[in-house]
């Protein structure tokens, strides 16, 4: 007995499915099929009249002349769309990271996706970080400061199309942020720049030790001429603190201008050059008589000897 299926017809003694043959294209002007369609643009065999060949999900649209502007505006209306999305998706995702209103973020969530909804969407993000850049700033939190101006400047950079050199406004949050670092640093006085290779003024601070007052008072990051706008340099805490030069006392000034003896006017070179070696080793004989143990009783025995 043969086996019977949901429908009640065996398999062997069902009919085999009809393929349905694929519909030809046909003109958009008289609506013949057409044997032999166009690739690009072609005229029809009938009518004779110009179609336009355009492409939707990988298939030929054969359209007439009139209607290729419409399809057109429409497919450049659906890219414009699909960016304006993404942008509005990437600005809402930083102003949630900064604290922005969730209610704000929902509605523009929910707007038709348009380039008023992209600048609604920046202008949040904005007014999210300096918001949190502020309250901050009450707490002393530098290092959140830091970490929000420095991604703000980034961001904006971006945004402007990475012009070189930056805006100014750019600049300025660049430096609050490199700012905020050294005042991260409690207690410390002088930081380290960790500097990138991207130019040469880079590359010349990377490893120097810098006072953290100047820099706070004349910041030098971003480096002006960087070729990439906002250089990557950084601060970090100074491992070790910086060895002063050590200072001349008066004494010793005093005592290098008296071992100097003076050169008489009208003297040559070559004598002048006799004089000064003489005079200094004159000067270096009595320093070391006075700095010997003996001291002064016995630089006196002699020259009451030669009194004598």
């Amino acid at each position: 007995m043969a086996a019977a299926t949901v429908s009640g017809i065996a398999p062997e003694t069902r009919p085999p499915a009809r393929i349905r043959p694929a519909a030809l294209p046909s003109c958009p002007y008289c609506g013949i099929p057409l044997d032999a369609p166009p690739v690009g643009a072609g005229r029809c065999t009938r009518c004779r009249r110009r179609m336009v060949v355009r492409h939707l999900a990988r298939r030929p649209v054969y359209l007439t002349e009139a209607a290729v502007e419409v399809f057109d505006d429409a497919r450049r209306r659906e890219a414009d769309e699909r960016r304006w999305a993404a942008e509005r998706e990437r600005w809402l995702r930083r102003a949630a990271g900064v604290g922005a209103a969730p209610d704000r973020v929902r509605r523009l969530e929910r707007a038709p996706a348009s380039a008023e909804a992209v600048c609604a969407a920046r202008d949040l993000y904005v007014t999210a970080a300096d918001r949190e850049v502020r309250a901050a700033r009450r707490t002393k939190d530098w290092t959140r400061v830091s970490l929000v101006r420095r991604e703000e400047a980034a961001t904006l950079f971006r945004d402007a199309g990475s012009p070189v050199p930056p805006p100014d406004g750019v600049i300025r949050q660049h430096q609050e942020a490199a700012a905020a670092a050294l005042r991260a640093m409690e207690g410390a006085r002088h930081a380290d720049l960790v500097g990138a290779s991207c130019c040469p003024a880079c590359r010349a601070d990377d490893g120097r030790t810098f006072a953290i007052a100047a820099e706070l008072r004349a910041p030098r990051l971003p480096h002006a001429g960087c070729p990439r706008g906002l250089c990557a340099c950084d601060w970090w805490i100074a491992t070790e603190e910086p060895t002063k030069p050590r200072r001349r006392t008066r004494a010793s000034v005093r005592a290098t201008a008296s071992a100097t003896p003076a050169v008489p006017c009208g003297t040559d070179t070559a004598s002048a050059a006799r004089i000064v070696p003489a005079g200094q080793a004159v000067a270096a004989s009595l320093t070391r008589s006075d700095a010997s143990p003996v001291g002064p009783a016995a630089s006196a025995a002699p020259r009451d000897a030669a009194t004598a």
